[in-house]
């Protein structure tokens, strides 16, 4: 029997920190290597959620990869591998490499001397054709279990309305998220509704009295779904979603821009009109665009959130479901 080595990151409250849990969780690997990630970012960090690991503070070094390597076959590690001398440490000690990786941020898109893990994997649709031209990449979302929200479908399930959410996180470049398309919206808006903004950190406000801003962080992940009916996403570029799946697994339909990737994930009744409105350089230079104010306020003022959508959200949020996923992932590790 293989053994299995994770990276993990020990804020597990960001994007980050929930993948690589819930991967822990998943593939309960051999040996786990938990970055402290507080030197470069600042975030709270959570290390006594992973028994018996000691993490490391900012980024191994040399010698620490090759001890980490000695023991274990196989490395998976979401976005980076801390160091650009990983991969080839690894396969020095005959250690198999998989790099779970967003788009925006491969480092061998602007950096093509860096060496390649055995294995690229995209967890969603986001120029996955380029990247299975280019780099033989698979698509393999992010699992989530049944019972991370569970409470919250189930509340979810037995209201109707309109009590809408927004989740900011932690403000992105060019606001990802799209807060300002929301706001521009809600001057075109005159519905009866309340949008609630969470966020992690101070974000300008609006005066529209049908805002509620919510900067609690709260331990569980499933009461920042609890109580909603519809997730309000105008997102405005990115890959992965975590905001949505969870969304969807909490039995809330998803309202997004009619990008790749959200248009090959959601209906689309559920996707308002976006038109290119700027570039963003990250690892390559990407299209932002902004949501059409005047669909999105539409959106707003009719969408009245009933138990058929509610259901739906659900029946296309199963494809995220850990059990359903989990042959996928050990297929991936015996493909090595």
């Amino acid at each position: 029997m293989r053994k299995i080595g994770l990276i993990a990151r020990a804020d597990v409250k960001g994007g980050l920190g929930i993948q690589t849990y819930r991967l822990n969780r998943l593939l309960k690997p051999d040996k786990v290597m938990l970055i402290d990630s507080s030197s470069f970012n600042g975030n709270q960090q959570y290390p006594e959620l992973y028994d018996d690991v000691e993490a490391i503070n900012g980024f191994p070094t040399p010698e620490q990869i090759a001890d980490f390597c000695k023991q274990v076959d196989i490395v998976i590690s979401c976005e980076t591998f801390y160091s650009d001398y990983f991969v080839d440490i690894a396969r020095a000690n005959n250690t198999k490499t998989i790099l779970i990786f967003n788009y925006e941020f491969l480092d061998q898109l602007n950096r093509p001397h860096l060496s390649l893990p055995d294995k690229l994997i995209q967890p969603s649709y986001w120029y996955l054709d380029e990247m299975k031209t280019r780099f033989n990449a698979e698509y393999l979302p992010t699992p989530i279990f049944e019972d991370e929200f569970e409470k919250a479908r189930e509340i979810n399930l037995k209201r109707t309305g309109r009590k809408f959410l927004f989740m900011n996180g932690k403000t992105a470049a060019e606001d990802r998220n799209g807060l300002q398309s929301l706001y521009r919206a809600l001057e075109l808006s005159k519905g009866d509704f309340t949008v609630t903004v969470k966020a992690q950190n101070d974000v300008p406000k609006h005066p529209d009295p049908r805002l509620i801003y919510d900067f609690t962080n709260p331990e569980n992940q499933n009461d920042l779904y609890e109580g909603f009916d519809c997730l309000i996403q105008p997102r405005r570029y990115g890959g992965q979603t975590l905001s949505m799946t969870e969304a969807l697994q909490s039995a809330m339909p998803v309202i997004m821009t009619d990008i790749e990737p959200n248009n090959k994930v959601l209906p689309k009744e559920w996707l308002v009109p976006a038109k290119v409105n700027g570039q963003l350089m990250t690892r390559i230079m990407l299209d932002v665009y902004d949501a059409n104010s005047g669909s999105l306020a539409d959106m707003l003022d009719t969408t009245f959130v009933t138990k058929e959508g509610k259901k739906k959200a659900c029946a296309i949020g199963k494809q995220y479901d850990a059990e359903t996923l989990r042959s996928e992932y050990e297929a991936l590790l015996s493909s090595l």
